[in-house]
């Protein structure tokens, strides 16, 4: 599917948001999820990263990846922060809407800097009670790194998304204003919802 009409979007059960770091994926997803009134779900925390707590910065099995990711995907409404390669169709099989975070590079490198560097200091866990470190910030495995690669792949696959009929609707954000308008859209869709309920009454 080309780019998502208004009325898809405000029809969308199933929603997944992707971007680099630094996008503000997870903040979205719980953001419309609340809206919405459906579980928000993060992929690095609640399905890729075994508990920080027990083995740090350790990826869950394959399949077991895959299966939480099954869980997840068979609920008849979710928003979902983040997809790894290896469950990618799995998803969009079974996505209403796509929302791409598509923010210009020196905002979302701002934003990884930023956050790297207060996890850092205050020890903030994160991705299922992981904890970053100075030294794990400049290892080849890096946010940091790790963004610098994502940027043109991310950027490839949201015109993918664009332009082949076969995938879900999507929208490409380019300024928090339009994810702002995406998020009002979905407002009125259950201000609509809830008037009708009071209504029936």
């Amino acid at each position: 599917m080309a780019f998502a009409t208004e009325e898809q979007i405000r029809d969308a059960r199933r929603i997944l948001v992707l971007g680099v770091p630094g996008a503000g994926k997870t903040t979205a997803a719980q953001r419309l999820a609340q809206l919405l009134g459906i579980r928000g779900v993060d992929f690095d925390t609640d399905i890729r990263w075994v508990d920080g707590e027990s083995q740090p910065w350790t990826l869950r099995p394959l399949e077991d990846v895959q299966a939480g990711t099954r869980a997840i995907v068979a609920d008849e409404q979710w928003v979902l922060a983040g997809i790894s390669a290896s469950v990618r169709e799995l998803v969009y099989a079974h996505t209403d809407l796509i929302i791409y975070l598509d923010y210009a590079d020196h905002v979302t490198l701002y934003r990884v800097l930023s956050r790297t560097i207060r996890r850092t200091l205050t020890k903030e866990k994160c991705c299922n009670g992981n904890v970053e470190t100075v030294r794990k910030a400049f290892q080849p495995e890096s946010i940091l790194v790790w963004w610098w690669k994502a940027r043109p792949k991310n950027r490839a696959r949201a015109a993918q998304c664009l332009l082949d009929p076969a995938l879900p609707p999507t929208v490409v954000c380019t300024r928090p204003r339009e994810l702002e308008q995406i998020a009002q859209v979905l407002a009125a869709r259950v201000e609509h919802t809830t008037r009708d309920i009071k209504t029936s009454r």
